[in-house]
């Protein structure tokens, strides 16, 4: 047995229709679909973050580019800034 028929979608949809209006139905249905949408990425950066920051085992191999100085932060670890260099300037918050 189905939890959701198409008989059950329409009778949601009927009661929609009826609490909100045929002019607000479009605009509740933008923000859903912005809300799941958002939710999507913020799920996929925290899975993408949760997998950047756990320790790895000796048998795996590691991104191009992390730990050879060619990008991201791994290369400026001991770098030390001059007192002219970023003067005034903040890191970008994400």
């Amino acid at each position: 047995m189905d939890l959701i028929t198409p008989g059950h979608l329409l009778v949601i949809l009927i009661i929609a229709l009826i609490l909100f209006g045929p002019r607000r139905l479009p605009e509740l249905g933008r923000s859903l679909g912005d809300a799941i949408r958002e939710f999507r990425s913020a799920t996929s950066n925290a899975v993408n973050t949760v997998a950047s920051e756990r320790p790895r085992s000796a048998g795996e191999e590691k991104p191009a580019g992390e730990g050879t100085g060619q990008g991201g932060q791994a290369g400026q670890a001991g770098r030390t800034e001059s007192p002219d260099e970023g003067a005034g300037e903040r890191p970008k918050e994400t």
